[in-house]
Order: C-alpha cells, then structure tokens, then sequence
C-alpha cells in the first residue's frame, strides 16, 4: 500500500507562481489606469518591495491551502486497487476491475484526473501534482493489470510528454 499526495514545496512553489503573476498583473492595470488618467506614475525601491513581499506572502498562504486540499485528497494505491476522493471528499475504494473511462480535467481549478467507474457509482479524482505525480504513476503501473485503463492512461500520457503525466 502506497499513499500519495502533492508535496509541500510543490504547492508554496505553485502559490507563489500564481501571488506574482497576480501582482503583476494589478501593477500593470494601475499602470495603464493611471497614465490613461494624466497621472505621472513613477516607481520606486520600495513598491517593488512591497510587491514581491506580498506575492510572496500571497503565495505561501495559497499553496498551503492547495496543500491542505491535495492532503485531503490523497491517494491510496494497493494490489486490489485504488482510494482516492470523491467530489464530495469522501474517500472511495475502487477495484481495478471497476475501473472505466479515465480522463484529465479539474476539481475547483486543480488538476487532476478523474476516474469513471464501469459499476456506475461516483467518480473519484486524482489531485496528485508535481514529483508525487511520477511515483503515483509508477505505483499504478506496477500494481495494476496492464491493460486496465488507468495504467494505460499514465502509460500513453508518459509516452508523449502529456502534462496529465506531470502535472
């Protein structure tokens, strides 16, 4: 039995990515609102300061909270089959045997893959990212049946550089 879930550093990493990309972005706006207003705009040592301190501190804050979310939705892979969350965050067990269609998409924004299952009952997601992602994948390659569509689909995203391999 193996259990899997995004890494911390990987989630503060992809906060901060996403605090900057938005301080840019509010920087930029008020830039162009400003200079469209006759207003001189200058910058100064301190505003590039203050803005990197607060993507910074935006993007710890946010990538602790997706880890918290991909903690939750950790995922169990054993010889019988796989655990993973339901949307509601419950956790289900599904048999290799029961497992359906496979496909990429996201769960409030996270990616993830999601499994369908051939009994009809509800769907569960994948929301393992970054480095964790690859073990996952070697964890279900070596534990499920080759020809059961969720090894297959980590086999054909692997082979062809998908990011639903690497995400």
């Amino acid at each position: 039995m193996q259990r899997f879930h995004s890494s911390f550093g990987y989630c503060i990493r992809w906060g901060v990515k996403q605090g900057c990309l938005i301080v840019v972005l509010l920087a930029v706006v008020t830039w162009v609102m400003r200079m469209m207003g006759g207003e001189s705009v200058s910058l100064s040592m301190h505003d590039v300061l203050t803005g990197a301190a607060v993507a910074v501190a935006f993007g710890v804050v946010l990538g602790s909270f997706v880890f918290l979310f991909g903690w939750m939705g950790r995922v169990t892979v054993t010889s019988e089959g796989i655990q993973a969350p339901r949307y509601s965050g419950f956790h289900d067990f599904v048999a290799w045997w029961d497992i359906g269609r496979v496909g990429s998409g996201n769960l409030s924004g996270w990616p993830c893959t999601i499994i369908q299952r051939k009994s009809g009952n509800a769907s569960v997601y994948l929301m393992v990212s970054g480095d964790r992602r690859r073990a996952l994948a070697e964890a279900i390659a070596s534990a499920a049946p080759p020809s059961n569509p969720l090894a297959e689909y980590f086999r054909k995203s692997a082979s062809n550089g998908s990011p639903a391999h690497t995400r």
